[in-house]
């Protein structure tokens, strides 16, 4: 005799739902007049005094700007991701690192020889960590350091020759990488882009400029 599951049929012919399915649509119906009941009382509130209806358009605002927040996030770190390991490939054909590469930068932004305390601190690097950087520099000849005449604890530094001319040479590959990327995008959306590019920058620059207060 062949076994064979019992399926109970309802009078119109339809087969009736197992236990597990009759309890998951009870949970789906239950959900569903909740979420109806929850949101009858949020318009019967709104409807009251008006403070609901506020108190929804805070939240919904609230909701689009973290959404916000995690695009740009993201979008940032791909850009970073991107462009620092195709920067990093460019600046080993010249035998330098990101951090060397900013060292030098911030050497030939101060114009003349640079404290290397002050050169950390626009670097964002300790002093130790400073130091190493500009020992590999000027072994490869790319910077000079000497004592400052009127204070022998001072060490300053500037670039060599050689140093402007690599610094230049990196800083010209930079602006062409940006330069195959920025014709790849319509001159409308560029404005647009830059435009927003810099309203992000003040507002960054604003709030550094509060927490310093």
């Amino acid at each position: 005799m062949s076994t064979c599951v019992d399926r109970r049929v309802h009078a119109g012919g339809r087969s009736a739902a197992s236990p597990l399915e009759a309890i998951s649509i009870a949970n789906r119906s239950s959900l569903s007049s909740y979420a109806k009941l929850k949101k009858r009382e949020r318009l019967v509130r709104s409807d009251s005094d008006g403070a609901g209806r506020e108190s929804a358009v805070a939240e919904e605002e609230e909701s689009l700007l973290e959404q916000d927040v995690e695009t740009l996030q993201q979008l940032i770190l791909r850009i970073s991701w991107a462009e620092q390991r195709r920067f990093a490939q460019q600046l080993s054909n010249y035998g330098l690192t990101v951090p060397q590469f900013f060292a030098l930068v911030a050497i030939w932004r101060h114009g003349q020889e640079c404290p290397i305390g002050q050169l950390a601190n626009a670097t964002m690097q300790c002093s130790a960590t400073m130091t190493g950087i500009i020992d590999r520099l000027a072994e490869r000849g790319l910077v000079e350091r000497r004592r400052d005449a009127s204070d022998r604890r001072q060490v300053l530094i500037r670039l060599t020759d050689r140093g402007l001319e690599t610094l230049q040479r990196v800083r010209e590959i930079r602006r062409q990488r940006v330069r195959q990327v920025m014709e790849h995008i319509d001159e409308a959306d560029r404005r647009e882009m830059l435009r927003l590019l810099r309203v992000y920058v003040e507002a960054t620059e604003l709030m550094e400029g509060k927490a310093a207060d």
